[in-house]
């Protein structure tokens, strides 16, 4: 493990051409850059299933969230014991 103590290193200039400049440790550059196209297609989905559910909940369904949602929370908090 490098000194720093991240999980990624430099390559030496023997080992270069077999596993690129940066690599994680135990993982090749191919895998590394599927892995990082998989997470940015992941939260792309993620933020359109957001956009998608944007205005779902009617507001005559939930009158308890009429004045907010932080009213609300800090209401049924303090109804509670702990």
């Amino acid at each position: 493990m490098p000194p720093n103590g991240s999980q990624y290193y430099l390559a030496s200039q023997d080992s270069f051409a077999s596993t690129g400049p940066m690599c994680k440790k135990g993982q090749n550059f191919t895998e590394f850059a599927l892995e990082a196209m998989e997470n940015y297609i992941r939260g792309i989905k993620f933020a359109e299933k957001v956009e998608q559910s944007f205005g779902i909940w009617e507001g005559n369904e939930h009158k308890e969230l009429k004045n907010g949602t932080e009213k609300y929370v800090r209401s049924m908090r303090k109804g509670r014991k702990l």
